[in-house]
């Protein structure tokens, strides 16, 4: 699914980049990068 087009209403209603990850995050988690050696 494509996530420009919300986030662009986001920032057209003044929503700060804090408020848009928290509910990114809050949809899609936390990234944890797998560990390679």
């Amino acid at each position: 699914e494509n996530t420009m087009y919300p986030i662009l209403e986001a920032v057209r209603a003044y929503a700060t980049v804090g408020e848009i990850s928290a509910a990114m995050q809050d949809v899609f988690g936390d990234y944890r990068e797998t560990p390679v050696i």
